[in-house]
């Protein structure tokens, strides 16, 4: 064979590999591999759009990576890099396609702080420049299993089964979604949320290895497996929040786990606010109260007054019995302190404050023992609560004088009742065989879905001006008159909402009306604030669920595995008629 023969056929080869790549989905789910100049992926392959419009495109590698030009034909323009830097500009203005492959199979690539498998695409599309990261559907999954439903609280193996063939039915059936950009799908909730190798989970991946292959059909066809974080106690009708055809396996069903029955926690024993140096110190005063190094105080003056040395010498000699150590250096306000022995004396300089003590020794004692015990509630029964700990159920007494603390964002607070779910993540001290003080957490939101009761019942309060502004920004209605639920679904969702405004009337129906109030679900009813002349002045905006409300719910399959259902039990309650199948 000639050179200019050689010549020629390489160029082909080189140009056919680009079409293939960037044509679509393959056609076939079977064992083979794909080679991408020298670098093997096995199928099926998914290609997934890290970021659109894209200026500046900064490309790093744990052990090096090739970059190839494919213009005309393809050249080798960097070898075993460590970064690759591009203008988005400058790929636009050539039109240009760059893959960026790793130099080994160990190594991978890093895009904007975070690591994934596979190879990079650089190129432009209607839209600006994209980058493309092509991988194995199988490993794909493996992130996003655990970054739609996060195993540090929803822990269940086969609710991260359900969700696996769920993801993998979704990933498939929707491949060539974003063909006009170069990719199958984003790597946001807008489609699946896809973080890389840093959100992999040893129990999402041992979910995704154990149900490879499986996806979901109706009638012979793959579904489009739709799924929720939180229904709010029942799904909707696909056909009445995205506007499209009645789909028969995706109808309303009651979610029974997310009625679970609420347990009640009562207390007695509340906090004020304890502020020294700027910082509420309340819940470390609880937390030394709780394991009796000191005795409660309930007024916080007394905590910001002048301590006395017999009080300093005998609560650290309460913590050093906590520590179980005979002496422990630690530093005070620049001095060395000893925990004294039963004769010693502290000798500092100047005046100690309580409230600066105090915190002084919870610190102290944080820094050589745990302080509070971890777990998940389970039940409570008279005077008794049940918790888990360590995969072992515990039981503890309960009574009106623990310490009940909410842990939310912006600070802790002590309430008088808490509402618990099973399975729920709390923290809680326990002295003789009793629970002392007991924590549990409100998240913010999040990407993931963190915890029940949170997604399962929510508030929002905006004042008129607040809501007009966000209104106009869809319709031009000017001055609003009033906001009126017209029309709900099976689930009780606001399928058909109107906005009455004094230039004219606004019509919004399904998924939309979320985005146009901003809400979390549209499963909701709206209350008014009068002024005094009898305007409305606030939309009070109460509901329950977070996401779409259709398919799959996510914290209600956490529920029924908790149960002991498997992950097609949960798949056939949500998919009605649907059959799971292995297609590779």
């Amino acid at each position: 064979m000639n050179r200019h023969m050689s010549k020629f056929i390489m160029r082909f080869i080189a140009l056919f590999a680009a079409l293939f790549l960037l044509g679509g989905q393959p056609s076939e789910f079977g064992q083979e591999n794909s080679l991408f100049y020298g670098y093997l992926i096995e199928k099926p392959i998914i290609r997934v759009g890290l970021g659109i419009n894209l200026d500046d495109i900064k490309v790093s590698s744990s052990s090096g990576m090739k970059v190839y030009e494919i213009k005309d034909g393809y050249k080798l323009i960097a070898n075993d890099v460590d970064e690759f830097f591009l203008t988005g500009d400058s790929l636009t203005r050539e039109k240009t396609i760059f893959y960026i492959i790793p130099s080994s199979r160990q190594s991978f690539l890093s895009y904007k702080g975070r690591d994934y498998r596979g190879i990079f695409i650089l190129k432009s599309s209607p839209k600006g420049v994209v980058l493309v990261n092509l991988l194995n559907l199988e490993k794909y999954l493996k992130s996003v299993v655990p970054s739609e439903l996060s195993p540090y609280s929803f822990h269940e193996l086969d609710a991260h089964k359900a969700q696996a063939v769920a993801a993998r039915t979704y990933a498939i059936k929707n491949m060539g979604l974003k063909d006009n950009l170069g990719f199958d799908l984003f790597d946001t909730p807008k489609h699946q949320f896809y973080k890389g190798i840093n959100a992999e989970h040893p129990l999402s991946s041992h979910a995704v290895d154990s149900t490879r292959g499986e996806v979901v059909f109706y009638n012979g066809k793959m579904i489009n497996a739709l799924y929720t974080s939180s229904c709010g106690g029942k799904t909707e009708h696909v056909e009445n929040v995205f506007q499209g055809p009645a789909l028969p396996y995706l109808r309303s069903t009651e979610c029974d786990f997310e009625n679970q029955k609420e347990w009640t926690l009562n207390s007695n024993n509340t906090m004020l606010p304890v502020y020294i140096n700027g910082r509420n110190i309340s819940g470390e005063i609880a937390t030394l109260i709780s394991l009796d190094v000191l005795e409660k105080a309930g007024d916080p003056a007394y905590y910001m007054a002048e301590a006395s040395q017999d009080e300093v010498l005998s609560w650290a000699r309460n913590v050093r019995s906590r520590i179980g150590k005979p002496e422990v250096k630690l530093e005070f306000n620049g001095d060395q302190v000893d925990f004294p022995s039963q004769n010693e004396m502290f000798d500092l300089h100047g005046p100690l404050i309580r409230g600066e003590v105090i915190s002084y020794l919870y610190k102290a004692l944080e820094n050589f023992k745990p302080v509070y015990c971890s777990g998940e509630f389970k039940r409570v029964e008279q005077d008794k609560i049940f918790i888990k700990n360590d995969g072992k159920d515990k039981e503890l007494k309960f009574s009106s004088e623990t310490f009940l603390i909410k842990k939310q964002e912006g600070g802790n607070s002590f309430i008088a009742q808490a509402f618990l779910l099973e399975g729920e993540k709390i923290r809680w001290i326990e002295q003789d065989g009793a629970v002392r003080l007991l924590e549990f957490s409100y998240f913010p939101q999040i990407d993931v879905f963190d915890r029940n009761l949170a997604y399962r019942s929510w508030q929002v309060r905006r004042s008129m001006q607040q809501m007009e502004q966000r209104i106009n920004q869809y319709y031009p209605v000017g001055k609003i008159i009033d906001i009126v639920p017209l029309l709900r679904g099976e689930s009780r969702r606001v399928v058909e909402l109107s906005i009455k405004g004094e230039k004219g009337t606004a019509v919004v129906r399904g998924l939309k009306i979320q985005k146009v109030l901003g809400l979390r679900d549209t499963l909701f009813v709206i209350d008014r604030e009068k002024d005094d002349n009898g305007n409305i002045s606030y939309f009070v905006i109460n509901g329950r669920g977070w996401g779409h409300g259709v398919g799959l719910c996510q914290v209600g399959a956490y529920g029924m595995a908790q149960a002991g259902a498997d992950y097609k039990e949960i798949l056939k309650k949500y998919y009605y008629g649907i059959e799971i199948n292995k297609i590779y």
